[in-house]
């Protein structure tokens, strides 16, 4: 999470899911918190990696997603982005359930 500002970005830290294995259409059912002190020009980078044992990870695919222009509150939205570009299989997909409150 950072707020992505014209001259210097301020990071609101990340978060880790856990792992699943074995499954290309995973449920995460997790919970992330992050404080921020406003919607404005906050940016969610979501990144999807799998688990290589062994060997460094590989990024599957990832996101960015613009707070401000999606009019969250309170109540729940879901919401749901493409993750990868590859012209030849499927594209990806991630699915969040985000709210804000202030």
């Amino acid at each position: 999470m950072e707020q992505d500002n014209w001259v210097k970005d301020k990071d609101y830290g990340n978060q880790t899911s856990s792992e699943k294995a074995n499954n290309l259409n995973p449920v995460f059912e997790e919970t992330f918190t992050f404080t921020i002190p406003t919607l404005e020009n906050m940016v969610l980078t979501c990144k999807v990696m799998d688990a290589d044992f062994g060997s460094r990870d590989d990024k599957v695919g990832s996101c960015k997603i613009k707070l401000q222009d999606l009019g969250l509150s309170m109540s729940p939205k879901q919401i749901e982005r493409v993750i990868d570009r590859n012209l030849i299989a499927k594209n990806g997909m991630i699915h969040l359930t985000l709210s804000y409150t202030d």
